[in-house]
């Protein structure tokens, strides 16, 4: 029984991570190559892992069922609380604009390979907007459940395709490119694709403030994770060249992912269905997940009923209207999102904050629970560093 609600752990974790990052992934990961990336993502891996023992520490000092705004509210006070919803609404939006985005492009395609029917763009986009937004007025019980049994079919697709006798071109996948700023041009879309610190104190209240439990959960969750990435990474990049007509340098000017691209290198037309269904049901999985989420905050914030259809239609123009207009406002949206979502979302929940609360609780407050992170203030310092200098360099690659 403990082994199973371990792994459950561990697949919540897992199912948290991977979604629709995943398909950016080998995309901005082209210039630089498989190993370099490979590098990255272990560096991103263990600034994700400490965050998530941060937030354990933290978790366990409340009283049981504690949420991430009530732990940010009591060590940081209101102007943690306020930091806290003001990240989170940002990475939703951000993110749903580019799994919007291209989505509809998706579903462009599809009807366009399939019954030579042409949508265009903004057809895809309102066709998308009008399944998801069906969807969402069905409620956050169903739309959790669609979400799960989507999930499910992703990964039944994803071991499908992955099984489907790849050609794995060594030179293409190890061609290597040790650029400094290339490998730093990854770090937003890798933190992108492992955010799940914020869902610890979940964690830690399914294993009933078992910290042992929750780590093995962790751990599991991301290795999971990263075992998932680096064969996506293997397929792509060992299959789709750099260069030439949907290459993946086209896809990363095109705004495409790496699905689009892996479709036209295929053996055989039934393995580039099963990876443009997998990448479909990624984004859709990222899409409600963080619809459903998001639903509950503006629920709350604006005294909006969950239950009643009027209510449900509200919150279902909420989400899906600021969404829409990011998308058609931005260029290049679904990477940018994903760029800005990791490392200026990332950089605050998965860096700044989780510090600031643990310094907080540790040397100001002394607080004392069941589990205590080996690392110190140097520890702490460099987080925050980190997290700075990732939100710095971002936002001056935005502004320059």
């Amino acid at each position: 029984m403990k082994f199973f609600k371990i792994l459950n752990g561990s697949f919540l974790v897992a199912g948290t991570c991977i979604g629709g990052g995943m398909l950016a992934l080998p995309v901005l990961s082209a210039k630089v190559g498989f190993l370099p990336a490979l590098l990255v993502m272990g560096g991103v891996w263990a600034f994700m892992t400490i965050a998530a023992l941060f937030y354990l520490e933290c978790t366990l000092w409340m009283e049981k069922d504690a949420h991430l705004i009530s732990i940010a509210s009591f060590l940081l006070g209101r102007w943690g609380k306020f930091l806290c919803w003001t990240v989170f609404v940002f990475i939703c939006y951000s993110s749903l604009a580019a799994y919007l985005s291209s989505g509809g492009r998706m579903i462009e395609s599809f009807l366009r390979s399939t019954i030579s029917f042409s949508s265009g763009e903004v057809g895809g986009h309102a066709l998308f907007l009008l399944l998801f937004g069906s969807i969402l007025l069905l409620g956050t019980n169903t739309v959790s459940l669609i979400n799960s049994l989507f999930f499910f079919v992703m990964v039944a697709l994803f071991l499908v395709m992955i099984g489907g006798g790849w050609q794995i071109d060594g030179e293409l996948l190890f061609r290597q490119e040790w650029d400094v700023s290339g490998m730093l041009s990854l770090v937003p879309v890798m933190l992108t694709s492992f955010s799940f610190p914020g869902i610890v104190p979940v964690l830690v209240s399914y294993h009933g403030q078992n910290a042992s439990d929750v780590k093995k959960s962790i751990f599991g969750g991301t290795i999971i994770t990263a075992a998932t990435y680096m064969i996506w990474l293997v397929i792509v990049m060992g299959n789709v060249p750099l260069h030439g007509p949907h290459g993946l340098l086209e896809s990363l000017s095109n705004d495409q992912h790496a699905s689009e691209s892996l479709m036209h290198f295929v053996s055989s037309p039934w393995i580039g269905t099963m990876a443009q269904g997998f990448a479909f049901f990624a984004l859709a999985t990222s899409f409600l997940g963080l619809a459903v989420a998001l639903s509950f905050f503006l629920s709350e914030a604006f005294k909006i009923s969950k239950t009643s259809l009027s209510g449900k239609g509200m919150l279902a123009l909420l989400i899906l209207i600021p969404a829409t207009l990011v998308v058609y406002k931005f260029e290049r949206v679904f990477f940018s999102a994903m760029e800005i979502s990791g490392s200026i979302g990332d950089g605050f929940l998965s860096g700044l904050i989780p510090a600031a609360m643990l310094w907080q609780g540790r040397y100001r407050k002394q607080m004392k629970g069941t589990y205590h992170f080996l690392g110190g203030k140097s520890t702490l310092a460099a987080m925050a560093i980190l997290a700075v200098f990732m939100i710095g360099y971002e936002a001056i690659r935005i502004l320059y």
